[in-house]
């Protein structure tokens, strides 16, 4: 695939499964979190059971970043989601003698500081990148790029689609430059004689349409993938997708721009307005609208069924991305905002307006 011009990414996490031969290695050679009694301390992870491994151990990481390098880099992995690192249980024994209590929030950090060690080792940095959810402080510092979670797969307020915009706002004054969501979503459910969670067109074409203007734009067929529309659903679904796909792609220079302003400075992607504007209190009262670097405003539509959107523009005069109609600053707008056409400005006079008026 490689050869071909596709990059794989693939998926690790500090966890060992039970009855592989991976964990029993592990295990043996005493790589896993203990109990205070000095047995190894099993887990529980949801459906199955393992071990973690002790990130305070230096024969532990030499030997899991051996199988990054090995088993993902050598076999020809552009990246991976470099998952969890939350579950450090707070009454086991580390072998570097820490309390767990203080080093729970750390091991995210660490093992975040691991997978880009393994990459540096490989002689791979800038050709490989891992993307994570958990952090700590200092985690921007060795985590490339971060997601959001796993949000449900609808329109709720404080865990689905809207809670996305939050968490990419809030995540971005808090030090992290470079963010993003699984487009759909992730979390199904479905409760018997109750009610379902479960991923519909609209609410797929709504997270398409938010994803495809930020610097990153991943798809995730979600928990119940059988039981849930994917992009690759049917032709409808294919055209969409693959229209905002070559949208972001066209956006593509803007992106590496504004990557690059996060690494460099620190200034996150994703910007609340009042980043911009600081002075405008008119800023402050915006929830679910956000800045793309300096020239892009994104205000997405966050309720099912709804075509029209309330933004605030800022000072200046602003192009909407699709109509091309000029709008004035300093105002709040009511904007249609059918399914294909979100509401998206660039500032006048940018390098952006000269991306979208050829």
């Amino acid at each position: 695939m490689n050869n071909s011009g596709i990059q794989v990414l693939g998926y690790i996490n500090p966890f060992l499964l039970e009855g592989t031969e991976m964990c029993d290695q592990a295990v043996k050679l005493g790589l896993v979190v203990h109990t205070v009694n000095n047995e190894p301390y099993k887990v529980p992870f949801g459906g199955f059971e393992g071990y973690i491994l002790d990130l305070t151990n230096d024969t532990t990481r030499k030997w899991i970043k051996h199988i990054i390098k090995s088993n993902m880099i050598e076999s020809g992995l552009s990246g991976w989601m470099a998952d969890f690192a939350e579950w450090l249980p707070f009454d086991c024994k580390l072998a570097g003698g820490q309390n767990p209590k203080d080093y729970h929030n750390r091991f995210a950090a660490e093992w975040a500081k691991l997978n880009r060690e393994a990459i540096d080792e490989a002689g791979k940095e800038g050709e490989v990148v891992f993307f994570s959810r958990s952090g700590w402080t200092g985690s921007a510092t060795s985590t490339p790029v971060f997601w959001t979670g796993d949000q449900l797969v609808d329109f709720s307020p404080h865990d689905g689609l809207p809670s996305t915009i939050n968490a990419l706002i809030s995540s971005g004054l808090s030090g992290i430059g470079v963010n993003h969501s699984d487009v759909g979503g992730y979390t199904a459910l479905k409760f018997p004689m109750f009610k379902n969670y479960l991923r519909d067109k609209e609410t797929l074409f709504r997270w398409i349409e938010l994803e495809a203007f930020t610097p990153l734009f991943r798809t995730h067929e979600g928990l119940l993938p059988d039981d849930m529309i994917q992009f690759y659903s049917d032709s409808t679904t294919q055209e969409f997708f693959a229209r905002f796909g070559k949208i972001h792609q066209q956006l593509q220079p803007y992106f590496e721009e504004v990557i690059d302003q996060a690494v460099n400075t620190g200034i996150p992607c994703i910007r609340h307005p009042w980043m911009e504007y600081p002075f405008d209190t008119e800023c402050l009262d915006t929830q679910h609208q956000f800045f793309v670097g300096k020239d892009m405003m994104v205000a997405p539509v966050i309720t099912p069924g709804h075509t029209f959107i309330k933004a605030y523009l800022p000072a200046g005069e602003w192009i909407h991305f699709f109509t091309g109609e000029s709008y004035n600053g300093r105002a709040w707008s009511l904007v249609e905002a059918p399914l294909g056409m979100p509401a998206v400005w660039v500032r006048k006079g940018s390098d952006l307006h000269m991306i979208i008026s050829r």
